[in-house]
């Protein structure tokens, strides 16, 4: 409610002015678009764990961690793409993953606190709204009336709701990797906004060393989805 009283919010251009543009061994902003290789190991350790362990409660638990684990990757290469050229077309391919682990993320953990029914209808609606709130904003702006508010809720939302579910629900389903991904990704975006005080302080920009906090958190997503099969096996 509160971002539809807003009113749109474009893009701001400085956005895609990092403080570290270093380009190395001809490729720009180098240690932007390098930082990103954690999430495609993060991904690689994923397929293999899937490919050896199949237990899941259905076709839906299966889609959504397979999402999961292959939009790392996915974000691994759209995120370097972006950096090696920052501007609004890349940037597409950079928050198109994010939503789709955002979304899928949440979808498993609404599995585990409000049951399979639920888990199933959060990644029904959240998947194809997060992926039509990047076209929707990449269309806005070239129209020259740029709204990024859908894609801000598909992103903050399941990040903030998770949280409150976790401390408000009686189910404590793995909840030492999900405190790990939500304490991660809220100190990754801290980074994110002190890119140039980072630079300055140890001479490693912000913005790289969200992208290694955001790959920690990410693998303790993965960690999540590998207590969650395990404990189909054991069962």
């Amino acid at each position: 409610m509160a971002l539809y009283f807003t009113g749109r919010v474009p893009q701001d251009l400085e956005y895609h002015l990092f403080t570290d543009s270093e380009e190395i061994l001809g490729i720009s902003n180098f240690h932007n678009v390098l930082s990103n290789l954690p999430f495609l190991l993060v991904s690689i350790m994923g397929i293999k764990f899937l490919l050896k362990n199949n237990q899941f409660e259905g076709v839906f638990e299966k889609v959504i961690s397979w999402t999961l684990i292959l939009s790392m990757g996915f974000l691994c290469f759209g995120s370097s793409f972006y950096h090696y050229n920052p501007n609004n077309f890349t940037l597409v391919w950079d928050r198109l993953p994010m939503t789709l682990i955002f979304s899928s993320l949440f979808s498993l953990v609404l599995w585990d606190q409000l049951g399979e029914k639920v888990g199933r209808w959060a990644f029904i609606v959240f998947i194809p709204l997060g992926t039509f709130s990047v076209f929707y904003w990449w269309y806005t702006e070239l129209m020259g009336l740029g709204d990024l508010r859908p894609y801000i809720f598909v992103q903050f939302f399941p990040m903030l709701s998770i949280p409150v579910i976790l401390i408000f629900s009686r189910n404590r389903y793995h909840l030492k990797p999900l405190i790990y991904v939500t304490v991660f990704y809220f100190l990754a975006k801290i980074f994110e906004n002190f890119d140039r005080e980072f630079l300055e302080m140890v001479n490693y920009s912000g913005h790289s060393l969200k992208h290694i906090f955001a790959a920690i958190s990410a693998y303790f997503i993965f960690d999540f989805i590998k207590e969650r099969v395990k404990c189909h096996i054991d069962k």
